[in-house]
Parts: structure tokens; sequence; C-alpha cells
């Protein structure tokens, strides 16, 4: 692409250097997601971008006016200048561009739960990472009942794709041909968390597997004191699994909606992190990974990558 031949006024067009490139964009959106001041060691974290990246990037943000530093000259922080009427609009369109992202996700798990038969479960593999990239998604379903199941979704998500002018890839699998699924990384839409059980002797694998899902409630605990909203939305996915779906799996879920609507926070915590013979069972159908955001999870990744090392 060639550069551009005649610059333009930065007063009368202050976006050009203020979202000129990826990098400033991410910035900005984690300048807008935080309140508090950020050191360039922290934005590096929250935006994946390298140290001397960030620090560039902001070297030529704080030329705008727009992002400002806060604090002594070993201890410097940035943070937008929030009374700014241009930054008031760019917050707000990052907060569309978010609310966008929810609602494709929100509208997707409304199809597999109005979808008949249901998947057992469901989950993104993997998001584009290019605009031509394909949203790839994997279902767990029946050998009975897989194929019928996988056209009515793919029928039923046309719109979303229309809407979204995004392709949908559905991959759909029985137990017997399952692949390795992350219950912390993948994005679920619907049932509950599955794992692979092949390729390691059982009791090795159920050790493994009973470690990740300790670290992972014990995070889950941790993040509800941050946002207790986290409750009602694992409250909502329960009360839609169970009217969609009957059988033995159900009972496990009939126990969390118990759970969830009796139980304070404090005491909920107290559960998830308990050692105790139901936490450690109910765990396995822990209804609270299939509705954490992608900030979320990301969070709770780098919690339980911190307990690794």
């Amino acid at each position: 692409m060639r550069p551009v031949a005649v610059t333009q006024n930065p007063l009368r067009y202050p976006l050009n250097e203020l979202l000129g490139t990826a990098t400033k964009v991410r910035i900005l959106r984690t300048l807008a997601e935080h309140e508090e001041p950020l050191s360039v060691k922290e934005l590096s974290e929250r935006t994946d971008i390298t140290p001397p990246g960030v620090h560039q990037a902001l070297k030529r943000l704080r030329q705008t006016g727009f992002v400002v530093i806060v604090g002594g000259a070993h201890a410097q922080r940035h943070t937008l200048r929030w009374t700014d009427p241009l930054l008031q609009s760019l917050i707000e369109l990052f907060t569309t561009e978010r609310r966008r992202y929810e609602d494709l996700l929100e509208g997707i798990r409304g199809v597999f739960y109005r979808t008949s038969p249901p998947p057992i479960s469901a989950w993104i593999n993997r998001l584009p990472d290019r605009v031509e990239t394909s949203l790839e998604i994997s279902l767990l379903g029946d050998a009975e009942s897989l194929t019928d199941s996988v056209q009515n979704l793919r029928n039923a998500l046309t719109d979303i794709e229309q809407q979204f002018d995004i392709t949908i890839e559905l991959h759909g699998y029985t137990r017997a041909d399952l692949p390795a699924v992350d219950s912390i990384t993948h994005i679920y839409l619907a049932g509950a968390p599955v794992s692979d059980d092949r390729g390691s002797k059982p009791g090795a694998h159920h050790r493994r597997k009973d470690l990740e899902a300790s670290r992972l409630s014990h995070a889950i605990a941790d993040l509800i004191r941050r946002d207790p909203s986290l409750v009602s939305r694992a409250r909502r996915h329960v009360e839609q699994v169970l009217q969609t779906q009957r059988g033995p799996a159900s009972h496990d879920l009939e126990e969390w909606r118990n759970i969830l609507e009796t139980y304070s926070l404090n005491r909920l915590r107290g559960f998830l992190s308990s050692a105790g013979e139901r936490s450690v069972r109910l765990r396995q159908s822990s209804p609270f990974s299939v509705v954490l955001t992608e900030k979320e999870r990301e969070w709770i990744s780098g919690q339980v990558q911190t307990n690794d090392t």
C-alpha cells in the first residue's frame, strides 16, 4: 500500500494519529477499560505487545495530548485524558465494539438452545485472527442424532452469519472421536464443559483432571469476588440448559441451580474452593466456565498459569 501523499492537519483530523496503528488502538482500548493508570509492563501484559512496542506507541499518543503520564519518574503510569469529548466518544465506541461481540456470542448460544436435538456440549475452537477467517465451532452429540443436529444448527445459524457478516464452520463429534478440549481457553456455548478421557492411564488422567478443575474453580471464586454478576449469568445458563435437556447430566445441574439460588456469595466462594466430596464432584459440571467473557477467561488463564509456576 502506498503511503498517503498529502498529510492532514492533526487539529482537524486527530484520529489519523490517534488510531493510526493496531498497536495504538489496543493500548487505547485497554486504557479505556481501566480507570486506574497503567504502567508500560501492565499495558504490555494486557495487550500482548512487547514493552518496547508499548513504549514507542505511548510516546506518540502522549504527543497527541489524549494520553497523559501520572506518577514520578520511577513509577510512571499512563491514563486517558478522560474529560476530552473526542475520547469520551471513542470510549463509547469501544463499549459498542464489546457489546457487538457479546451479542454475537449470545445470538449463537440462543440458536444452540433452541435447536432440536440440542448438542451435549458446544464450544468455539478458535476465534478468527483475520476478517476473512471462519469462526470454528465444535459440538459434541449422540452418534444417532449428530448428523441431524449439525445440519439443523447450520441452517439456524444463517441469520447470525448474515447479521454479523461472518462464516461459521461447524464440526460435530461423538465421544469416540472427541478431540482434546481446554476447559479454560475454549469458549463454551452450550452444555457442560467436556474433556478427552483417552490417551493416559486412568489414575494419572483423573488426578490431572481434578487438579485442573480445582485451579479453575479457585480462580472462579476469586473472580466472583471481583464481579458478582458471574453468578446470575451462571444461573441463567443452568435454567436454559434444564429447559432443553433432561437425563443423567441434568441431576448435577439441578444441584447447581439450588446452589446458585440459595448460597450467599461468601458461601458460594467457599464451596468453589472446598476440597469436599460434593464440591469436587460438581466441578466437572460447573456452569461458570460456559458463561465467562473473553476478558474473564484471559484473567483466569493468567491466574491458573501463575499457580502452575
